[in-house]
């Protein structure tokens, strides 16, 4: 049996507390792509977001960047778009470091 989604969404936070960004990353991709179409779309966004968060601790911003538009996009007026602008700005700052 799969574990839920908000099982995998704790083990990313656990990770990312823990500095084990890779796992974390790896977590939120496979949980990604076992999501099916009839899947909630807010959970997608979801590890959406922390993907890129994953992303941009592990210092591939470009896309970092990428994911976090489409969740501006997708989620403008949500608790993601503001986590999603926190993620862009990191991205420009380290690329005009």
């Amino acid at each position: 049996m799969q574990p839920s989604i908000s099982n995998i969404l704790l083990e990313c936070d656990t990770s990312e507390m823990e500095g084990d960004y890779p796992g974390g990353l790896q977590r939120a991709r496979r949980a990604f792509d076992q999501l099916t179409l009839e899947q909630d779309a807010i959970e997608k966004m979801i590890l959406l977001e922390r993907l890129a968060r994953f992303l941009t601790h592990l210092g591939k911003y470009a896309e970092a960047q990428e994911l976090a538009e489409k969740i501006i996009v997708r989620n403008p007026d949500s608790h993601l778009a503001v986590d999603a602008l926190v993620t862009l700005g990191v991205c420009a700052s380290k690329k005009e470091t």
